[in-house]
């Protein structure tokens, strides 16, 4: 499967999508999470970056962490975490 990017700027370069990514996609369209493909790839790209910005402060707390820095109490911390899950799942909701 290749998809061209000619729409919104697009460098029109062809590139080829992997078989098993392009299931994954239409699956995700198909099952009527999504409205289309360009939906599943924009949330997959914001995930991705998210991950990132999360993997960039969980490394820089355990370099403080190892720096002496006590951090939270694990029930503050647990706190934090449960509400960026609840807030992630109803931002989910909304953007589908």
């Amino acid at each position: 499967v290749t998809m061209e990017l000619t729409q919104n700027g697009g460098d029109g370069v062809i590139r080829r999508i992997p078989d098993d990514i392009q299931a994954a996609i239409e699956a995700k369209v198909s099952s009527g999470q999504y409205a289309d493909e360009e939906a599943v790839l924009r949330e997959a790209m914001a995930s991705l970056d998210e991950f990132d910005k999360d993997t960039a402060k969980l490394q820089t707390a355990i370099q403080d962490w190892r720096s002496g820095d006590a951090g939270l109490p694990l029930d503050q911390a647990a706190e934090l975490v449960r509400r960026k899950v609840e807030g992630r799942q109803v931002a989910g909701q909304m953007q589908r």
